[in-house]
């Protein structure tokens, strides 16, 4: 078993694991990485030498996440096997690994990668707590490419490690309570040179573009377009 704490487990493997894993070791939290995949070999062996990523061969059951010291870890990412065709077939592997995670212990906070929109609504039987459709998103970008040129650059530019900024939820400030949302900006530019652009109030959804009189309350938390995370 493995002896880190803290760290993000990666459940399955497929195109975009070795992204993803670089984009996790790449953040500012310095986080390590735990990959659990039914694979003979380590998919990163370099990155496995360093020691901030280890390798457990297998699926995802109870013996296999005590080993992965799933009860420790930060969240679960889990992957949709490309090697099932059909990608409802696919979604139902990925959903049911969910709920075997969520079984194990409800308190892990997992990431689905589905590849189709009609799946989405079994996520909630799952109990995930964050779903990423893969074609949804590719078609939104399509569609903001043509309809606005360019727009999909911007877009792609906050979610790749490599450009200059990307996107942030961080916790409110103490000092920021009871202030409004417009007189924060330019604030959150000076005080943490960030661009702040949505909220989430506790227990609600994100709210992107709030409305400028809106007061900031305990247990908020602010989306922003930075360099690096900010230290707020």
């Amino acid at each position: 078993p493995v002896k880190t704490t803290g760290h993000i487990l990666v459940c399955g493997w497929n195109e975009t694991g070795e992204d993803l894993v670089r984009s996790l070791l790449a953040d500012r939290l310095g986080v390590d990485v735990v990959v659990l995949a039914s694979l003979h070999t380590h998919p990163m062996p370099t990155e496995g030498e360093t020691g901030r990523v280890d390798f457990i061969s297998g699926g995802v059951d109870t013996q296999t996440l005590d080993r992965a010291s799933a009860r420790n870890c930060m969240g679960t990412v889990i992957l949709g096997n490309q090697e099932i065709e059909d990608v409802a077939g696919r979604d139902a592997k990925t959903l049911i690994g969910a709920l075997t995670v969520k079984e194990y212990d409800p308190g892990i906070y997992v990431c689905l990668q589905l590849f189709d929109p009609h799946s989405v609504h079994h996520a909630d039987v799952c109990r995930a707590d964050e779903v990423v459709v893969v074609g949804a998103l590719s078609s939104g970008l399509l569609s903001r490419a043509v309809l606005d040129p360019g727009s999909s650059r911007a877009i792609s530019s906050l979610v790749r490690i490599e450009e200059q900024c990307e996107i942030y939820l961080i916790d409110l400030p103490t000092d920021w309570r009871g202030k409004r949302f417009d007189e924060m900006l330019p604030i959150a530019k000076d005080r943490l040179n960030v661009l702040l652009i949505a909220v989430e109030p506790k227990d609600e959804s994100l709210v992107v573009n709030p409305a400028s009189d809106y007061a900031f309350q305990a247990g908020d938390r602010l989306a922003v377009i930075a360099e690096h995370r900010p230290d707020a």
